[in-house]
């Protein structure tokens, strides 16, 4: 037997182990998924069919192939005949949903017929329809069909390029309709549906919320009383199953709550009421802080809050949205408790902000910086360091402004708002992508079209109507699908999942991506037709929506009613580049993206307001923004060790207290004290 390297399969991008890239010789791109291998040495006679290897792209490796590679399928010469040796299952492709399907078909089936030395004559056929998988009611629908040689069809079909046929456009009835075409004794059909686009979105609705039951989203309790998971993780294991990530996130809560409380209304069925209310609950009782320091009014985004030595990253976008949806519930249910921790969830992002600029500082950061910064010092930060105009962090924060001036009229919220969003228009389109151009732009919408709506800006609308022309370049006229554009890749093969990236690899790939950009689009460029009354984001809402319900999934799987990430409209399957460190293109996500969809589905058959009008209630931001002065200036505390250099913060701990000050060397000062014991460090500069 050949000499087998050490270990059974070196660890993939996201350090587990297995690879789940394979290429060609000539760079085509094969996805296994999380593959395991039997590493071994080429026989010196022996081609490499296939091979194993860390390479950066979707469908071809653009870099070439790495400095490192390993054979995935050799064929080696055997006295009169040759053996192939598979170093792992390739049979597997369809149990474990290997990507992507043609090409894994075709290697197989070459493969078995080169070791029956009997060739057959395989035509290669593509059919499908324009629109795909559904149309609706009177829209012209045409065949067409890519071949290596002429094909029979029972729809007429003239030649529209090398290998490329198209039919005219038809005219089809509602109901299922199936086409056929042949060659030789070769069949392949295709099937489209066709009627209302109402029935189509309240299908889609209904079957996108029994998911969540189906696929056992909700912990314990069916009615959201134990909470909702974030979903399934990308890495499809060898069964083809999908990993379940079990976070409890915040924004997803409030995302979800805000779904099933339109569907309730839609449906008037209170079951989902109660499920929506039980999440919103969760997130007002579990997930606010109240620790008297500068991390007061935040929300913990992952998992309930205990304590601040527990607690995660305070990733401003998140509070964004849970501030901003808690404000929408708290609108909605004229409830002044609610809508009063809305606004100490604005505030906070209000005390973490530069106060010239208006936006977020530093927006991933944690509780230690936060309070060994201290709200102060935060706004005296250097902007070149530490002040990320990216619509990513910024567009969720703004957007809760404007929704605690409609809650309460308070001028300050909006002027502060408009202020950061002026310097963002002023920037624009010059910001930073995190994940695309198409993304960036998506997230843009929301803050800019909840300060239109306010305050009726000519700047405000300008950008709007930029970002629509942009986005109708980027449709396909076919299936609806927003492809990404300039997005954030990997630079070289050893780049590739090393950071937050992109599912394409360059523009033209056709992909999309559910998760960072499409999910929202479905619910923002409704909205963007509602308060701009613009025709081009009917349009482009319509189309999106339409292809939302094209993609969504249905089979017997736990994923059937959802949405995965990456969708490639060009090969029609769930596939793109699995070079995000964090988020691969077959994760599914309960928040970020299949609660947005939904919502934007509801929102564009009823057309509900998403802004509500202004209510007077500033009674509620002044006593909540006396709160924050109190925290940030507060009585000095007479017992704890000496104080000789200013501020005292003392905050209660489960059995413990813990006391911040700024001494004399300028720094800010930690104490923990247990029943009269105390232990202290600096935690920061001032």
């Amino acid at each position: 037997m050949w000499n087998t390297p050490p270990g059974c399969c070196p660890p993939n991008h996201h350090g587990r182990p297995g690879f789940e890239r394979i290429f060609s010789p000539s760079l085509e791109i094969f996805d296994e998924q999380q593959s395991w291998y039997l590493p071994v040495e080429r026989p010196a006679d022996a081609s490499e069919l296939l091979l194993y290897g860390r390479v950066a792209g979707v469908y071809s490796a653009v870099y070439g192939p790495p400095e490192q590679c390993f054979p995935a399928l050799l064929e080696i010469p055997s006295g009169a005949g040759k053996l192939f040796f598979a170093t792992t299952a390739l049979s597997n492709f369809q149990h474990g949903h290997y990507r992507l399907t043609s090409r894994w078909r075709k290697v197989v089936r070459d493969l078995l017929m080169s070791l029956q030395n009997a060739p057959v004559d395989f035509s290669e056929v593509t059919i499908r329809t324009a629109p795909p998988e559904w149309a609706a009611s009177g829209a012209g629908v045409r065949l067409r069909v890519s071949a290596t040689k002429p094909v029979d069809s029972e729809v007429p079909l003239h030649e529209i390029s090398a290998g490329e046929w198209e039919s005219e456009p038809l005219s089809l009835p509602d109901g299922d309709h199936v086409f056929t075409v042949r060659s030789g004794d070769q069949t392949w059909q295709t099937r489209l549906v066709v009627g209302p686009r109402e029935e189509r979105y309240s299908r889609m609705l209904e079957r996108g919320f029994r998911w969540y039951h189906e696929a056992g989203m909700f912990y314990d309790q069916p009615d959201g009383s134990a909470g909702i998971a974030e979903g399934f993780a990308s890495e499809i294991q060898p069964d083809g199953s999908h990993p379940f990530r079990g976070v409890r996130r915040g924004d997803g809560y409030v995302e979800n709550a805000y779904a099933f409380q339109l569907y309730a209304e839609l449906t008037g069925d209170d079951r989902y009421a109660t499920i929506a209310g039980n999440l919103m609950r969760l997130v007002l009782d579990r997930m606010q802080v109240l620790d008297r320091t500068a991390v007061y009014g935040s929300w913990e985004t992952r998992e309930y809050w205990k304590t601040l030595v527990e607690m995660d990253n305070l990733f401003s976008d998140d509070n964004g949205w849970i501030s901003a949806l808690v404000l929408a519930d708290g609108i909605r249910r004229g409830d002044d408790e609610t809508v009063a921790q809305g606004l100490r969830g604005v505030e906070a992002l209000i005390r973490t902000s530069d106060a010239e600029f208006g936006l977020q500082v530093n927006p991933w950061r944690t509780p230690s910086y936060l309070i060994g910064q201290g709200w102060e010092a935060i706004s005296r930060l250097p902007l070149t360091e530490n002040l990320d105009v990216s619509a990513h962090w910024q567009s969720t924060p703004q957007t809760a402004l404007l929704l605690a001036y409609a809650a309460t009229s308070d001028q300050r919220y909006l002027d502060f708002a408009t202020r950061g969003l002026d310097h963002m228009v002023a920037e624009f389109p010059r910001m930073r992508l995190e994940t695309s151009r198409t993304a960036e732009y998506i997230r843009f919408l929301l803050p800019l079209l909840a300060a239109y709506h306010y305050t009726q800006k000519s700047s405000y609308l300008d950008v709007i109507m930029r970002i629509g022309e942009f986005l109708r370049e980027r449709q396909d006229p076919d299936s609806g699908a927003l492809a990404e554009w300039d997005g954030r890749n990997p630079s070289s093969n050893a780049t590739y999942g090393q950071d937050e990236q992109s599912i394409v690899q360059q523009n033209g790939d056709t992909v999309t991506d559910q998760l960072y950009t499409v999910g929202f689009a479905a619910m923002f460029l409704p909205l963007a037709h509602q308060v701009t009354g613009e025709s081009v984001f009917d349009e482009l809402g319509t189309g999106v929506l339409d292809y939302l319900s094209r993609i969504q999934i249905d089979d017997d799987s736990p994923l059937s009613g959802a949405w995965m990430r990456s969708f490639d409209f060009g090969h029609w399957e769930y596939f793109g580049s699995n070079a995000d460190i964090g988020w691969g293109p077959y994760c599914v996500e309960t928040g970020w993206a299949n609660a947005p969809i939904l919502i934007g589905a509801m929102l564009k058959l009823t057309g509900r307001a998403f802004f509500p009008p202004p209510a007077v209630r500033t009674d509620l931001s002044t006593k909540v923004t006396a709160e924050f002065d109190a925290i940030a200036h507060p009585t000095p505390i007479p017992a704890g060790p000496p104080v000789t250099g200013g501020q005292v913060v003392a905050s209660s701990l489960l059995s413990s207290t813990q006391i911040f000050w700024r001494g004399d060397d300028d720094l800010v000062h930690h104490t923990r004290t247990y029943d009269g014991r105390r232990a202290g460090r600096a935690v920061g500069s001032a």
